[in-house]
């Protein structure tokens, strides 16, 4: 079984156009929140957690420049370097291609490949990988 957890800055619609409150959100971190385990249920907390321990990370939308993002990586990975094979997609040229492929402001230790597309290349890209897959 293939185990996935989303992690999004801010809250928003969920894919069936449902507004929901979110059990997290980047705020909780910034004002002091040290352990994931003290807002979620035991449960889905352990299970949150193990995941991220072990599955490779796909970044998307985050910056090393902002400090409240290098926090949230911070608390998320509980100062543990971020998994082998984690990925993150950067726009091309950004001056960020440089601070991800040192792993400036990540967890230390932390080694991400880095993949500079804009967001049309990635929607375009992950189409067709849908399209080739089938259903």
């Amino acid at each position: 079984m293939q185990e996935i957890v989303v992690l999004r800055l801010y809250r928003g619609f969920t894919p069936k156009l449902v507004f929901t409150s979110p059990l997290l959100t980047e705020d909780d971190f910034l004002l002091g929140l040290r352990d994931l385990e003290s807002v979620l249920p035991l449960d889905l907390g352990d299970s949150i957690l193990k995941a991220i321990d072990r599955t490779p990370a796909l970044l998307l939308g985050l910056s090393l420049h902002l400090w409240d993002h290098r926090e949230l990586f911070r608390n998320v990975f509980r100062g543990k370097p971020l998994p082998d094979g984690s990925l993150s997609v950067v726009e091309p040229k950004s001056p960020e291609v440089t601070l991800w492929k040192e792993g400036t402001g990540l967890p230390a230790g932390s080694r991400v490949h880095v993949v500079e597309a804009t967001g049309a290349d990635l929607t375009r890209d992950l189409a067709a990988f849908a399209e080739e897959s089938g259903p």
